[in-house]
């Protein structure tokens, strides 16, 4: 299809008009592009060498006059001195721009793209007229139940899916983003978060959202995207994709709360995933809910499975509050147990670990980079834990620490988990450098 835009463009054929639209808030003018995106930014990026024709065009010689050349490469020139004008033909078939022959680019560059515009339009006008252009194109449905949000909160909406969180962390495919995916995830995610007994079809969400909410409700969810940018791991990022993200962000609004901590959520998230999936709570699992659901959004079954979730995660953050805080020796307990020595070992030498690592000169100054994950307290333990190992091993960590962060931003909840991790990662790097 961009192949055949370039043709037609270096043909000169007429193409379909651009469409916009204008729209005044408050007192400025915005323009809106109903129609014609992709023509304008492929011809744009064949512009700039962004890519080859297909070889697979409808059209690929293309018809040029241009000025005879003798055999050293002059302008030939009639009786009279004027250059004399031939007809050529060139093959664009796997050609970038910059390819073409001069005529052709200027060709290229010269073209003029004709247009439409709607002045002065309604927010309800710009929803009518991008469903109306786009009623002939394979639109999906969620980039028309967008439309549907009315301009503000569809752009704020789509402002979040374009967050790291959505690119780096989570389970997402990369066609998602192109097809409204994400955006629908970010309206069933508000909607889970503060309106779930209005859970409906995306279409009527996105006209409920459209007349119930506000702008600090998107506030809200963006700031906790950036929470969880700052604690999920490895373990559980995966978790977050277009099909369940909506529960995990809906309780995670619920956690905010009734705790501070944001690492306890990914700790329940974790140990979601190795037993509490299976846990029943009234005679229920979440496996079980997931058994008997015949559809995955029916507003039935999201209510039921954000309870459970709601009360197993309670159930959880509960018990930790009773029963398994730390005592201030548990953490070299378990170095001791990562290292697989004596403890008291450990507890004689703690103080130092603990200053090599976080001392005016330790290695988290030295060897990481400040706003990067691994200087999390919650990653303190098999830190020490690698500190320990190099010293009763007699090497540094100075270098591989420092080339590890440069390559590793994230870590596992599971400190010894993290730490084997770490741990491979050293040895290997000793062994490339001896």
């Amino acid at each position: 299809m961009k192949g055949n835009l370039v043709s037609d463009i270096l043909q000169g054929n007429k193409l379909h008009p651009l469409i916009f639209a204008e729209q005044i808030i408050n007192g400025v003018p915005i323009i809106w592009d109903l129609d014609g995106k992709q023509r304008c930014t492929n011809a744009y990026l064949f512009s700039k060498n962004g890519y080859k024709v297909s070889k697979n065009i409808r059209r690929w010689m293309i018809k040029y006059q241009t000025i005879e050349k003798d055999e050293n490469g002059r302008d030939v020139l009639d009786e009279s001195g004027f250059p004399i004008a031939v007809n050529a033909e060139f093959d664009i078939r796997g050609k970038k721009f910059s390819d073409l022959p001069e005529e052709l680019r200027d060709r290229f560059l010269d073209y003029s793209f004709n247009y439409d515009q709607y002045l002065n339009c309604s927010e309800e006008d710009i929803g009518y007229h991008i469903e109306r252009y786009n009623d002939g194109k394979p639109m999906t449905s969620s980039q028309k139940s967008i439309t549907k949000l009315g301009t503000e909160y569809a752009e704020l909406a789509k402002s979040i899916s374009n967050m790291s969180f959505f690119k780096d962390m989570g389970g997402y495919k990369v066609s998602e983003f192109n097809n409204g995916t994400i955006n629908r995830v970010v309206v069933e995610s508000i909607m889970a978060a503060n309106y779930l007994d209005k859970w409906n079809k995306l279409d009527d969400m996105c006209k409920y959202i459209k007349e119930n909410s506000d702008t600090a409700i998107f506030d809200d969810f963006e700031d906790m995207i950036e929470r969880l940018e700052k604690v999920v791991t490895d373990d559980v990022s995966d978790m977050f994709d277009s099909k369940d993200s909506f529960l995990w962000f809906g309780l995670f609004a619920r956690f905010v709360k009734i705790e501070t901590e944001d690492k306890r959520f990914i700790e329940f998230m974790a140990e979601f995933t190795k037993s509490l999936h299976s846990k029943t709570v009234n005679g229920v699992s979440f496996d079980i809910i997931l058994e008997e659901s015949k559809s995955t959004k029916d507003k039935g079954i999201v209510t039921k499975k954000m309870n459970h979730l709601e009360r197993l995660m309670k159930e959880y953050l509960d018990r930790k509050k009773k029963g398994d805080k730390r005592k201030p020796d548990d953490i070299e307990l378990v170095i001791a147990d990562m290292l697989g020595i004596d403890k008291d070992v450990i507890h004689e030498n703690m103080d130092w670990y603990t200053d090599m690592l976080e001392g005016e000169y330790g290695l988290k100054g030295k060897c990481i980079k400040d706003g990067s994950r691994l200087l999390d307290k919650n990653n303190d333990v098999s830190l020490l834990g690698m500190v320990a190992y190099a010293e009763n091993a007699g090497k540094d960590l100075d270098g591989w620490l420092t080339e590890y962060a440069r390559q590793n931003t994230t870590y596992y909840a599971d400190q010894k988990k993290n730490f084997l991790r770490m741990k491979k990662s050293f040895e290997q790097y000793c062994t490339d450098c001896a």
